[in-house]
């Protein structure tokens, strides 16, 4: 009976702790990619997956040679610049970033900015 209380007193905490997470999901789209940023946000840290989707021909973005992006928060930015030798067939990239800090402001609009080849978008993602 002693084990099954540990058991039971372990689940529980497990469950509350997962309950402290927050999950944003903001998205956009201009005429060639679509935009998506997941912010979660726990007692420790916050988190952002940020994912780009070209919607056009992959061969378009082949004969660029790169893409380079850009999103900008209230309190922070995340960017990156991708050579392409090899595009992904989907036409997916995918930036992760991470921060000590527990503060977030969900209540923001995130601009995107793109470039590839002499080609330049810019559009919002929101909630």
């Amino acid at each position: 009976m002693k084990g099954w209380s540990i058991t039971a007193f372990l689940a529980l905490l497990l469950l509350c702790s997962c309950s402290n997470q927050e999950r944003y999901i903001y998205e956009g789209d201009s005429e060639h990619w679509h935009g998506e940023l997941e912010v979660n946000v726990t007692e420790k840290e916050t988190t952002k997956d940020f994912a780009l989707l070209f919607n056009g021909d992959v061969e378009e973005l082949e004969e660029a040679g790169y893409v380079e992006y850009e999103y900008e928060m209230n309190t922070s930015t995340g960017n990156g610049e991708i050579t392409l030798k090899h595009t992904p067939e989907n036409g997916t990239f995918t930036h992760h970033s991470g921060s000590n800090s527990t503060m977030f402001n969900s209540d923001q609009t995130i601009r995107v900015t793109v470039e590839w080849g002499e080609n330049k978008e810019e559009f919002v993602l929101k909630k």
